[in-house]
């Protein structure tokens, strides 16, 4: 593995467990007296917030960004540079999808925990 691709990993980590505590200290303060999160639904709210972050749309725009440049090179109207540059902009919306899908699960996750 990479050492750069360790280092991204870990610094999603961190990321990510920041994010877990900052949802589990918005649900506490959200349900002080420690009353059954089922009565209270504002303790659910930082899920709802996640879920937001989980819009496929850039995925999708980076893809039809991709299929253009392909297209144009296929025409003989550019080179390959522009293929090249949206197959990294493909490879960053993943990326991002997989981490707000990640982040997104250890927020559902926390919030079932005791």
């Amino acid at each position: 593995m990479p050492v750069l691709q360790i280092a991204k990993t870990k610094g999603q980590e961190q990321v990510s467990r920041r994010a877990v505590r900052t949802i589990k200290s918005q649900a506490r303060r959200s349900n002080p007296a420690g009353q059954s999160g089922r009565a209270q639904q504002p303790a659910r709210h930082p899920v709802r917030g996640e879920t937001r972050r989980l819009d496929h749309s850039n995925v999708e725009l980076a893809n039809q960004a991709l299929s253009d440049a392909q297209q144009r090179f296929r025409a003989g109207v550019a080179d390959n540079l522009p293929v090249s540059r949206r197959s990294r902009m493909v490879e960053h919306a993943n990326d991002q999808y997989i981490s707000a899908l990640y982040q997104h699960n250890i927020a559902k996750l926390s919030l079932a925990a005791p």
